[in-house]
């Protein structure tokens, strides 16, 4: 049996082509906005971030001991005071140690911060592959549809194909931010480790209010000689 050839109205094909043409450019024009985790300007994953600046601290922390005894070392060793220094020695190889631990913490903790950003990446690389798979396989439905004249198909296709191409849009957005923003977070806490690595004023002061009570103990002791 033959199917009959409907002859469609000149007026009607342009209507359908319109529509499907204004359906296939609204997925330029009304491309979902990216969600707060995307966008920039903000830490993300903050339990590794506060984790990190919590390594901070304790490095600065332990390092401030560390070269408050080395300072202390040397003055006893000025003074003479060799069982002070002794004592000294085996605070300092300890503190050292403390120390050491507190910068592998750290190191842990900055690869487990960058890890969740490489993991937020890769999925957003996963969700375009999947998105231009799925539009290949819209577009090539439309146009199927179209070479073959199945008029009441083209405007779900254009539909189909158009949100295909807002989903696109937003995940490699999404993508492009999450790239952004794991380059600024990673500089901002490579910032703050870095400035752990200078020197701090608390530990002058430290070392002078030591050397000030130094001077004084021995001022001390040539008076208690002189009497």
């Amino acid at each position: 049996m033959k199917t009959a050839n409907v002859k469609v109205p000149l007026v009607v094909k342009a209507t359908i082509f319109s529509t499907v043409l204004g359906l296939m450019c609204m997925g330029f024009s009304h491309a979902k906005p990216a969600t707060a985790a995307a966008k920039g300007g903000t830490i993300r994953f903050s339990k590794d971030n506060v984790a990190v600046k919590e390594d901070v601290v304790s490095v600065n922390a332990k390092r401030n001991v560390v070269k408050a005894i080395e300072k202390r070392i040397k003055a006893d060793k000025k003074a003479g005071l060799k069982e002070a220094v002794i004592l000294d020695k085996k605070e300092l190889t300890k503190a050292k140690a403390d120390l050491e631990k507190s910068r592998s913490y750290l190191t842990a903790d900055k690869k487990d911060f960058k890890r969740d950003y490489v993991l937020a990446i890769n999925n957003c690389k996963k969700a375009v592959k999947e998105d231009k798979a799925e539009l290949r396989k819209s577009k090539k439905k439309l146009q199927l549809d179209m070479w073959k004249k199945h008029n009441a198909a083209l405007v779900p296709d254009a539909a189909k194909v158009a949100e295909g191409r807002k989903k696109l849009k937003w995940d490699e957005t999404a993508l492009s931010n999450e790239k952004r923003n794991m380059k600024t977070d990673m500089a901002t806490l490579n910032k703050e480790v870095k400035k752990s690595e200078v020197e701090p004023a608390a530990v002058k002061s430290v070392e002078t209010a030591y050397a000030n009570v130094k001077s004084d103990v021995k001022g001390w002791f040539k008076k208690s000689k002189k009497s």
